[in-house]
């Protein structure tokens, strides 16, 4: 059973799988804090993004 919770971007980890868009699933390969405070950078799959550090985000719940 798929559990889903909510998490501050600056808590994910390297292999969270990270629900985003409209059912699309990608996985934190890297993540980098910001050099402007308040903000990390977060490569999902191949592509990096860029979101403030407490913009919650849908991860599975169950670690692997």
């Amino acid at each position: 059973m798929q559990t889903w919770t909510r998490k501050a971007a600056r808590q994910l980890r390297r292999n969270d799988i990270v629900l985003v868009g409209a059912g699309h699933l990608r996985v934190v390969t890297a993540m980098e804090t910001d050099p402007e405070p308040g903000f990390v950078n977060l490569r999902l799959g191949t592509a990096w993004y860029r979101y403030p550090a407490g913009h919650l985000v849908v991860v599975d719940g169950a670690r692997r």
